[in-house]
């Protein structure tokens, strides 16, 4: 699926194209939904990436995602990282480095390694020290010095010193990933920072503040030029009697990035090369978004802060392959083996069920119940500033799992539809979010209620926000009558707080061609052990201004895909 798309803004009679995205030929664009939020006005205009910038499928040689047989093969020696930038902690995981060119063989190779740090994607700088501010001006000029930064620069106390007097908190740069100017940014992004006054000088000493937002342009001015080179940028106050640094957003975040791979080096000692201590920087990159994050700039931005060297994914279908990966145990007697995973029992019931109820028909000649049945879930998540519900029909039970095959159980995970807000309290818009997603399901699944409903609904994220989700929820249920699918009779299922970097580090390893391929036909022919239909998370639509784009002039949007 592309996400690809162009984006117009300026003076006169101006047209604005709202945080959007378009369907590929997997897409079931017509039942999209989401919302950019409320904004003072349309985003700037911008340069549509090209298609693999948003690239979210999870085939074997995806060329929306710029992944080739020569990038793989040179990329597999190195593990890939999986980071859940967007949730509330952070957390990390890896897929090994192919080793002797054999894939996976049964065994369970993705692993958790948790936080990326003690104050999650946030950055804590130190302040008013001589080595921090050193550290940190010398990568942002030479590009290079990360471990200096790690040492010298971040402080790890998860913002008790954060008082103002001795740290300067860069609260979750991934926020503001290529934002244009300030004025636009989502309200739920706008309350977490300071917006420092824009200023015409090159040197700004009014900082009254540790670390703010201004609007800047990428050849160097520092204010707004109305183009599409205009960024917001981050200002750090970290010493009384030195200088304010500007980073962009992609710097910021790619600080955390690199401190996410150099934990996963830590793993793999044999990787260290003595020339070059931060080699571990061109680890490849897996990272999994939010539907309300899903707009054209922000994924642009977020590749450059990867280098353009990333897959990307939707964080709800990572969730879902993450909640499907077993655990490796060793029973009294002794015995080793794979236990699958509560969420895998379930579905697998659902199959055999209705596998029963058309052999019961066929042997009574009735009407046979639905032949095409596929079990749907809702996988539902929340952080501290979006909540995203998404239905996905679960097809194709992989014969090889359990074997050859320790980590895709399914073949193919098909979205249905998602519904997603970002907001600065998510839980308010929860029953809006469960009443949009339920008449879209209804409409599009008709067959649900006689085929048993829902198989379960899936949190994901922290488990106090997991809890909060799912009260939620039931009581958006409870007020629910008389419906045989959306009731609070529905199974909940939580999950681990590393499920979402888990299940992207698994869908990284099946677009690097690292498990084995699922035969089929008999072995004639295969397939990737999972691959992903997606929806088309946001909506493409036009707003105008007939009097030079002025605040308060500008049209309701009006949707036109």
């Amino acid at each position: 699926m592309s996400l690809a798309t162009s984006g117009m803004g300026g003076a006169g009679a101006g047209m604005g194209m709202s945080a959007m995205a378009h369907g590929g030929p997997s897409a079931m664009s017509t039942h999209q939904q989401a919302s950019s939020g409320n904004q003072a006005g349309p985003p700037p205009g911008t340069t549509a990436p090209p298609p693999n910038m948003a690239s979210m499928a999870a085939d074997l040689i995806d060329k929306n995602q710029n992944l080739g047989w020569k990038m793989i093969k040179n990329l597999a020696a190195m593990p890939i990282v999986g980071i859940d930038l967007y949730g509330d902690t952070g957390e990390v995981a890896y897929y090994p480095p192919v080793t002797d060119n054999e894939l996976d063989q049964g065994n369970i190779l993705v692993k958790g390694l948790g936080k990326v740090s003690a104050t999650g994607t946030s950055l804590v700088l130190k302040k008013d020290s001589d080595a921090a501010h050193k550290a940190l001006r010398r990568l942002i000029t030479k590009s290079k010095g990360y471990e200096a930064v790690f040492n010298d620069t971040l402080s790890d106390d998860n913002g008790k010193r954060s008082n103002g007097n001795d740290a300067v908190i860069v609260e979750s740069p991934h926020l503001l990933l290529g934002e244009r100017q300030t004025k636009y940014l989502h309200n739920a992004t706008d309350g977490k920072y300071t917006i420092g006054k824009e200023s015409s000088h090159a040197i700004d000493e009014d900082d009254s503040k540790g670390m703010t937002i201004r609007n800047g342009n990428l050849d160097g001015s520092t204010e707004a030029l109305g183009n599409d080179f205009d960024r917001v940028t981050i200002h750090l106050n970290m010493h009384s009697a030195k200088k304010t640094l500007t980073i962009l957003p992609e710097e910021a975040v790619g600080i955390v990035l690199a401190k996410a791979k150099s934990q996963v080096a830590k793993a793999f000692p044999e990787l260290k090369d003595e020339d070059d201590p931060e080699k571990y920087v061109e680890f490849p990159t897996a990272i999994a978004l939010p539907a309300w994050g899903c707009n054209h700039y922000a994924i642009e931005a977020l590749m450059d802060a990867c280098d353009g060297n990333a897959v990307l994914y939707n964080r709800s279908v990572a969730a879902l392959t993450g909640a499907f990966i077993p655990k490796f145990v060793t029973t009294k007697e002794g015995e080793q083996g794979l236990q699958p995973p509560k969420l895998y029992t379930t579905v697998m019931e659902c199959y055999q069920n209705q596998q029963t109820k058309i052999e019961e028909a066929q042997k009574r000649k009735e009407p046979l119940p639905n032949t095409s049945y596929t079990p749907l879930v809702v996988m539902a998540g929340m952080t501290e500033l979006g909540v995203e519900l998404t239905a996905i029909q679960i097809k194709t039970p992989n014969a090889s799992f359990g074997r050859g095959n320790a980590h895709c159980p399914f073949g193919e995970f098909s979205v249905v539809s998602t519904v997603a807000y970002q907001h600065s309290k998510p839980v308010s818009v929860v029953n809006k979010a469960l009443v949009e997603l339920s008449d879209i399901v209804d409409e599009i699944c008709p067959e649900l209620e006689d085929d048993g409903g829902v198989v379960a609904v899936v949190t994901y994220g922290t488990i106090a926000k997991q809890l909060q989700l799912k009260d939620a929820l039931l009581k958006s249920l409870n007020g629910i009558k008389g419906d045989d699918v959306w009731n609070t009779k529905m199974a909940f299922m939580s999950t681990h707080e590393d499920i979402v970097a888990l299940g992207t580090s698994v869908l990284a390893g099946v677009s690097h061609n690292r498990m084995s391929p699922e035969a089929v036909d008999e072995g004639k022919a295969s397939r990737p052990p999972v691959l992903v239909k997606n929806v088309a998370p946001c909506a493409v639509g036009v707003t105008y201004s007939f009097e030079s784009g002025k605040d308060g002039t500008w049209t309701e949007p009006k949707v036109i895909f």
